[in-house]
């Protein structure tokens, strides 16, 4: 099994994949375009587990790699110490973080919907007097909103 880390941003994806011994296979930084990724994943090594970081991109990136890997898990942002407290930071190292911790199941994973849809979906709480409802933000969180 390959352990893939992914360290989203808008414009650019680094990757780390390690093997199930930690050896680095690949580093390196794509586009995040579907293009990009559609190219990318056909160089990747089998079987492949993926992990990233919840942003704002990561549903559509998660949608769309989902046939390709054996799973793919999404990381609670500030949960995931290991990258959050670090005192070296870049890309690459945040993109081999994530694999460690997937690669040893410490990766605080999140809960993603099933499809793009279900995330979109309006999530509304009991109706009273002060009736309040949530959407989800692109990273699954509930961006809570008064309906007044």
């Amino acid at each position: 099994m390959y352990y893939i880390g992914l360290d989203v941003h808008k414009k650019t994806i680094s990757f780390c994949v390690k093997d199930a011994a930690g050896c680095v296979h690949r580093e390196g930084k794509i586009g995040s375009t579907r293009r990009g990724l559609d190219e990318w994943v056909r160089a990747m090594p089998q079987p492949r587990t993926i992990a990233m970081k919840a942003t704002i991109f990561s549903g559509w990136i998660y949608d769309h790699l989902l046939p390709h890997a054996s799973a793919i898990k999404v990381a609670h942002p500030l949960m995931l110490r290991a990258i959050a407290v670090a005192k070296k930071k870049n890309d690459t190292i945040d993109g081999a973080k994530i694999a460690d911790c997937l690669r040893c199941d410490f990766l605080p994973e999140c809960h993603m919907a099933a499809t793009a849809a279900e995330r979109q979906t309006c999530v509304a709480a009991v109706p009273d007097q002060n009736s309040q409802h949530a959407l989800p933000s692109a990273s699954g969180d509930l961006v809570p909103f008064l309906d007044k």
